[in-house]
């Protein structure tokens, strides 16, 4: 969900990812591989140096606007007190209803996902040589339809 943080006390610093990074951001699942982005271990992950980094510290009394899958980094640089507030902008069919925290993916997300997994557990079971060039078919059908 979008969300605003806002800052009481202390200071924040956040560090922004547009989701049209998520090639570049090692993710499994809904998180990053990468744990400290601003010290990253480029030969383990070269392709860290393509995502575009917006960031800026937060003091009390600041509010910024996390829109909804957007990547992003929060680090204490003091001690702080920080209030998300988060919403649905979209219409209510989208959300899990038990999702209170708007933490799992959207309906239609979710059940894409584990369609994906299913078709590559069955790809798993055919030979190498077919199970890669079916794995291109699929990844060339998604590419046509960004």
């Amino acid at each position: 969900m979008d969300n605003m943080l806002i800052q009481v006390k202390g200071v924040k610093k956040i560090i922004f990812f547009a989701p049209s990074d998520i090639d570049y951001l090692y993710m499994r699942g809904d998180k990053s591989e990468i744990i400290d982005v601003e010290n990253t271990d480029l030969i383990e992950y070269p392709l860290f140096v393509n995502a575009q980094k917006y960031e800026t510290d937060l003091m009390p009394g600041d509010v910024v606007f996390i829109p909804a899958l957007w990547l992003h980094n929060v680090v204490c640089k003091t001690f702080s007190i920080g209030v998300n507030v988060f919403w649905k902008h979209l219409d209510e069919a989208f959300y899990d209803k038990n999702d209170l925290y708007g933490n799992k993916d959207l309906v239609g997300a979710c059940k894409a996902l584990d369609s994906t997994k299913r078709s590559l557990k069955e790809l798993n079971n055919l030979p190498k040589d077919y199970k890669d060039f079916y794995i291109r078919r699929m990844i060339q059908i998604l590419k046509e339809n960004l």
